[in-house]
């Protein structure tokens, strides 16, 4: 975490805790089981980058910065707090003229080392204290 405060201030290191944050939601909704966020839509860059905070202020107002976003990832990545990486499969898309034609598609998932034990570890902390223990 120094790493990234260095590099990239409180917002950096609020961002990498929110980080978490969103992939323990992720894996209690869709009973993630790897730990890795898969960036397709619905949950595309610009809706990461707004769960993350990392908001571009010009002249028009407030909005989430995928600048920022591939800024924060790079950095993550590099000191290993993630694994970023690139997955193609078949898809779809709209032709000019309203039909549906086969194409490939890339999506960018982030993985976070070791999360599903920091899960499980959490987990049993939890279900340890009882269920009346405030947290």
């Amino acid at each position: 975490m120094k790493f990234i405060q260095r590099r990239l201030g409180s917002e950096g290191v609020a961002a990498a805790y929110r980080l978490l944050e969103v992939m323990a939601e992720s894996f209690r909704k869709n009973d993630n089981p790897d730990g890795t966020l898969r960036l397709a839509p619905p949950y595309t860059e610009l809706w990461l980058a707004d769960e993350l905070g990392l908001i571009e202020d010009d002249g028009y107002g407030d909005y989430p910065s995928t600048k920022k976003l591939l800024q924060v990832l790079a950095i993550f990545n590099q000191v290993q707090f993630i694994a970023v990486s690139e997955k193609t499969e078949n898809g779809s898309e709209y032709a000019d003229d309203g039909t549906v034609k086969p194409c490939k598609v890339t999506w960018r998932t982030i993985t976070v080392p070791g999360f599903v034990g920091m899960v499980d570890e959490y987990t049993a902390r939890k279900v340890s204290k009882g269920l009346r223990s405030p947290d």
